[in-house]
């Protein structure tokens, strides 16, 4: 038997969210209170009674300390409780104590109270790090990196030029606090002021009030800086009689999708993560609903949680029509979601989790499915090719089962008029080189340990199914060629190395791009990937060339450095420098040539590689990372060298910021790096922040 959805009560969502006054925030729940007298008012609310509240929705638990105090909005309930009116003024207010800690030299400690909060105030002018650098909440508490338990507000580690007034908010360890003044900062009128967060509201007349608190929480692990302020902390506290339930507002994020005798079904949206647990939405719709452009993925999370024991079989999904038009079943993908346990806290997180939670996704198989085991679900990718003409594809998504646990849904697709762009603008460098390449930590292996890989052939295959994934889904690899060998002979130099004579070169023969051409075509052409790393330094290393490649090694390299070439991993290197110097990395295998025979190999290394990534139109692609690490001479000469030469000068180049060397080193009082550099990432900002 096949069970067909209903729509029966359609209606109930909609009526549930038309008195929802904020849309923009998912939680709401009622506090009701007795305001003593007129005027500003003390709410006994905290940011611990608001995580709490609408924690009794979640899963998981929210950390009241990076709230986010901006994404309060508060109304005020009618007698029927019905009518909103918003009070724009209430919520968490920012009371700044006028009395100034900064005496004359700011560079001076300034004690503080353990857990009081403190304003810092400063004007900065011409770019630099700001004086509360030492703050950043890069690492986590205890990590031998920070040297403190202060929280703090965001600020941008590299100011703008213009000229800006910056606040950062402090929570104190106890500690004095100790602010950077010096020649890589920059700040005037710096300011540090003892502040309290009070939840706070203006009342005409006094009496019983039930208000109502709408949150939105967000995911940066950073203190929020109330904007609402108040010159002082009113003298009046309301008394809170009672607390209501809190209430999530769903959307379009979960909803219903009927019942057969062993399961129900529900649509999830692909930002929803679930559980074996995650509770049914009460709302039923009749359809599953999708929109996208033309050249567009979107996914969406089918769920199925028992009511009994049953056996699922398949799903599919029927071709899609919208006139003549047709959307092939071959277009739609699926896969299950399997679970991990997860048993720790992630390093830098505002939401504490301790279970099973949906991640993995596997191949859909044949399986018994038990109400033990929880939810089963499914993630549905619809992949909607190029020129597809705009209008609404209707179809059936089927899942087949055993007795009871067959169902049909309908599916309507609404593919708006217009088209993402053949390439992504976006573009990233994902990584991807460990498949082979071991960590830092000697006690982890590699991936292709994982599926027990062991030969050459099979690690070149997981590669292209890793880089494969990756590029479907356009968040890129650093290199789709990492483990494509180049063919490429070498000659030393006739008349020896570090000798300075005429013609006394090497010499690169009988290149051989064949296989690294047809991976380019898949990757680049096919798949449309917008960005390989060419070569991957940094100002440590860049006087070390690299890609030379020997004789087959007997065992691979498991550490090759910066590996960027497949030869890199699969044969020894000859690493050539000049100008070694003890410490230099390899020093006790590099060979030391003349600058002049340095210059000219990489110039011919690359003249080549550019000559035959430009034939093919794959030259803007590509770009040369410059990793973090100090110095400047050294990758400057390689920076320069590239650019002076007509053939090289198109190769983009992407230096990390982290030094900050790139932006402040000057010749001759101009700016070294100035024009050539393409694009310097703020990697500052990243740190663990996608966990």
């Amino acid at each position: 038997m096949v069970a067909w959805v209903m729509s029966t009560i359609t209606t109930t969502v909609a009526a549930q969210e038309a008195d929802w006054a904020h849309p923009y925030c998912q939680y709401r729940f009622v506090v009701d209170v007795d305001i003593p007298r007129p005027g500003w008012t003390v709410i006994p609310l905290s940011e611990r009674d608001i995580c709490q509240a609408i924690g009794q929705l979640e899963e998981y638990s929210f950390d009241p300390t990076f709230l986010a105090y901006n994404h309060v909005r508060v109304c005020e309930l009618g007698a029927t409780g019905r009518a909103h009116t918003p009070l724009p003024k209430a919520g968490f207010h920012l009371v700044v104590d006028p009395s100034e800690l900064v005496k004359q030299d700011p560079s001076l400690p300034i004690p503080t109270s353990k857990g009081g909060y403190y304003l810092v105030r400063f004007t900065s002018e011409g770019g630099r790090f700001p004086p509360t650098v030492g703050y950043e909440q890069v690492f986590p508490v205890g990590e031998p990196p920070r040297t403190h338990a202060y929280m703090s507000s965001y600020v941008p580690r590299l100011l703008p030029r213009a000229r800006t007034r910056h606040e950062c908010l402090l929570q104190s360890d106890g500690t004095d606090v100790k602010l950077a003044i010096g020649p890589t900062t920059v700040a005037q009128d710096i300011s540090v002021c003892r502040a309290q967060i009070v939840f706070q509201a203006e009342f005409k007349t006094a009496g019983r009030r039930k208000l109502m608190i709408y949150y939105q929480p967000l995911g940066a692990h950073y203190l929020k800086v109330p904007e609402l302020r108040s010159p002082t902390t009113s003298p009046r506290t309301a008394k809170v009689i009672a607390k209501g339930p809190a209430e999530k507002r769903l959307g379009n994020t979960r909803y219903g999708l009927g019942a057969t005798a062993t399961f129900q079904a529900w649509f999830a949206d692909s930002t929803v993560k679930l559980t074996p647990g995650t509770p049914c939405p009460t709302g039923v719709r009749d359809t599953i609903r999708v929109s996208t452009a033309a050249n567009e993925s979107q996914s969406f999370q089918l769920v199925l949680s028992p009511k009994t024991d049953f056996e699922f079989r398949d799903i599919h999904v029927s071709s899609l029509a919208s006139g003549e038009h047709r959307l092939a079943a071959t277009n739609v993908e699926f896969h299950q979601v399997e679970y991990v346990k997860v048993t720790k806290r992630a390093r830098v997180n505002q939401v504490s989790f301790f279970d099973s939670i949906g991640d993995p996704l596997v191949a859909v198989a044949s399986r018994q499915v038990t109400t033990g085991a929880g939810n089963l679900a499914f993630w549905v990718t619809l992949r909607t090719p190029a020129k597809t003409a705009a209008g609404t594809y209707t179809g059936t998504l089927s899942v087949v089962g055993g007795q009871g646990a067959s169902m049909k849904f309908p599916l309507a697709v609404t593919v708006h008029d217009f088209e993402l762009p053949e390439f992504s603008s976006f573009r990233s460098n994902m990584g991807g080189q460990y498949l082979a390449k071991k960590g830092s930590d000697p006690g982890v292996n590699p991936v292709m340990a994982y599926h027990g890989l062991k030969s050459k052939g099979e690690l070149k295959k997981l590669a292209v199914k890793y880089y494969e994934a990756m590029a479907r889904e356009k968040f890129y690899p650093k290199n789709v060629a990492l483990f494509t060998e180049i063919g490429l002979k070498w000659k030393p130099p006739p008349r020896g190395y570090n000798v300075a004579a005429p013609g006394n070169f090497f010499e690169l023969t009988e290149w051989d791009f064949t296989e690294f051409n047809q991976l380019m075509v898949h990757f680049i052409d096919r798949l449309k990937v917008n960005s390989v790393c060419l070569t991957h330094t940094n100002p440590s290393v860049s006087h070390i060339f690299k890609h030379l490649p020997g004789k087959p090694a007997k065992i691979w390299n498991p550490d090759p450095g910066h590996v960027t070439m497949g030869w890199q991993t699969f044969r020894k290197m000859t690493q050539v420098t000049y100008q070694k110097q003890a410490g230099d990395p390899w020093f006790d295998t590099s060979v030391v040539v003349t600058r002049d025979q340095w210059d000219r190999l990489v110039l011919d290394y690359y003249r080549a590689m550019v000559r035959n990534l430009k034939k093919h139109g794959w030259l803007d692609k590509f770009y040369y990372f410059v990793d973090e690490t100090a110095g400047t001479e050294k990758i400057l000469h390689l920076v320069r060298l590239l650019k002076s030469d007509p053939e090289t000068s198109a190769i983009r180049f992407a230096h990390c910021l982290q030094g900050f060397e790139s932006l402040r080193h000057k010749e001759n009082g101009k700016f070294a790096f100035s024009k050539l550099l393409t694009h310097v990432p703020q990697i500052d900002e990243n740190y663990y922040r996608w966990e």
